[in-house]
């Protein structure tokens, strides 16, 4: 079955209802539940993993991929063999296009970013937890395709192995903000903490929320 179009629309805050399943995301709940506290957050788009998954689906990559680990045992994986398979992985994800129509969706998605934006994982799930800054438009487009080709790295791979015992990752959101990832001054994390009753850190840009963490977990 294909994946409706609609449903790879990046999303606002205010997009993600209550029941939207995106509020299984700690920090994609909580960002939605600081919204009309007054508190002061900067502009979001949350990319949804129906993208990653339409992505993987439309290239055929979830069988090549199968074919590239076919040698590879899930239960006990030889370090040598996923070092030298991960850059081809990697590779492969790297070759493969974006159809038209999703750019254009990502384009008009975040078109109210600033011009200087952040591409990440929500706090505690992804592989990178800072992900990588960019310029609105095609370069935050590149920065999305090296987020999921991430899921492909050595230690990554590793990780799932010994886990999951998989070499697929699943499909994850992906949140773009502006790009400063500064410390939170200490008055407004408090404040932050209060609205979500749980000790978190946060991180700005220009005063602007950009990130919570909650310090229970890690990234």
């Amino acid at each position: 079955m294909s994946i409706p179009l609609r449903t790879l629309q990046p999303l606002s805050l205010a997009d993600i209802t209550p029941e939207h399943p995106l509020q299984g995301i700690p920090e994609i709940a909580a960002l939605v539940a600081l919204q009309g506290t007054g508190l002061a957050l900067a502009p979001f788009r949350i990319v949804p993993p129906d993208a990653e998954a339409r992505f993987y689906k439309l290239n055929n990559l979830p069988a090549q991929l199968r074919d590239l680990f076919a040698e590879v045992d899930p239960n006990d994986p030889d370090e040598d063999d996923i070092e030298e398979l991960s850059p081809e992985a990697q590779k492969l994800i790297g070759s493969h296009y974006l159809l038209d129509e999703f750019i254009d969706i990502f384009y008009d998605g975040i078109s109210a970013l600033p011009g200087q934006v952040r591409v990440r994982h929500p706090h505690g799930t992804g592989y990178d937890p800072d992900g990588q800054t960019a310029t609105r438009g095609r370069p935050a487009l590149i920065a999305l395709k090296r987020l999921w080709a991430d899921a492909w790295e050595f230690e990554v791979l590793m990780d799932r192995l010994e886990h999951h015992h998989t070499t697929t990752p699943d499909p994850q959101p992906v949140i773009i903000t502006a790009a400063g990832l500064d410390d939170a001054e200490a008055g407004l994390e408090h404040q932050v903490s209060d609205h979500l009753r749980r000790e978190v850190r946060v991180q700005t840009d220009n005063g602007y929320i950009t990130r919570v963490i909650f310090t229970d977990q890690t990234s």
